[in-house]
């Protein structure tokens, strides 16, 4: 979350129209600057219309109940954010412009009128409403529906947003007196870590599932006796008498795959021979038409099935 502009008319000691712009020069290439002046110059107002647009609320006047203050003619109570509007104006408004951590911009407002426009006329409910600067959307329904959203969209409630963001308005002494889980979970958000944390807690979850399971094994090992002199003994010679065998029956693969390659080699040779048989009796069979080429076919013949045979 991250404040982009503040803006207002009308409220406690600034009268008219103001507008501080964080994401324009010179401030927005500033890293640390301060908001100084004398008092009554509108300093803490400033933190007033930035917590009355996105909470309807101040730090200062977020006491219960108050005693009634005669107003013009309204009778407030002290607490009421209304009592924040100047005298004699018909208006007056707060605006917010913030970056929310889902990294859209949204505009937050709010707004009291006076009756019928009138200077001094009775002070009206305040209006609140929560746009996506973007898109011109309107989000949430009703007050209550605009401040939920706007706590959704900024990740913060008021109270975190006040011991975060306004330390400086005497809340310094809150933050430091929160319970440690409430202090780690405020600074995760300000930071943007809670995605460790969650990390962190899943890894934890995970480490105690895996423990539990080594703890489930190991009891079942221990459950399980161990075998005497005897029966390691029978398992010992089980086991020799098991390797021999597996001994045995490669040597006997071994012998069956020598019996096959010699049956194959066998079956070649029959099918030379024959081969060789068949060209003899064609070479007889020359010799009688001419014996000079029967001749030579024959001691050819006879070369092969000395080859074949050897």
């Amino acid at each position: 979350m991250k404040i982009l502009a503040i803006r207002g008319a009308n409220l406690a000691s600034l009268k008219g129209p103001f507008e501080v712009d964080f994401d324009a020069p010179p401030l927005c290439h500033l890293g640390l600057f301060a908001i100084a002046g004398p008092v009554g110059a509108g300093k803490s107002t400033l933190l007033d219309a930035m917590c009355l647009a996105l909470f309807n609320r101040t730090p200062r006047l977020s006491g219960h109940g108050g005693a009634p203050v005669l107003k013009d003619k309204d009778a407030l109570r002290s607490n009421d954010p209304r009592s924040l509007v100047r005298r004699g104006v018909a208006s007056a408004f707060a605006e917010v412009d913030v970056r929310g951590v889902d990294g859209r911009v949204y505009r937050a407002r709010w707004q009291v009128r006076r009756a019928r426009g009138q200077a001094f006329g009775k002070l009206q409910p305040p209006e609140l409403s929560l746009i996506d600067v973007v898109t011109g959307a309107r989000i949430g329904d009703g007050t209550t529906g605009t401040l939920a959203s706007i706590e959704d969209k900024l990740g913060l409630s008021f109270d975190e947003l006040c011991r975060s963001m306004l330390l400086a308005q005497g809340s310094f002494s809150s933050f430091l007196l929160a319970k440690p889980e409430e202090r780690a979970a405020l600074l995760e958000k300000i930071t943007g870590t809670e995605l460790y944390s969650a990390l962190s807690m899943r890894a934890f979850a995970r480490a105690r599932t895996e423990q539990t399971d080594l703890d489930a094994l190991e009891d079942q090992l221990h459950m399980l006796a161990p075998a005497d002199v005897d029966q390691r003994r029978i398992m010992q010679e089980a086991e020799a008498t098991a390797a021999q065998r597996s001994d045995e029956r490669a040597i006997s693969c071994e012998q069956a795959e020598d019996r096959e390659r010699h049956a194959q080699r066998t079956t070649d040779l029959s099918e030379g021979v024959g081969e060789a048989e068949r060209a003899f009796a064609l070479a007889l069979q020359a010799r009688s038409e001419s014996p000079a080429s029967a001749r030579v076919t024959e001691l050819a013949v006879r070369r092969f099935v000395a080859q074949v045979q050897n």
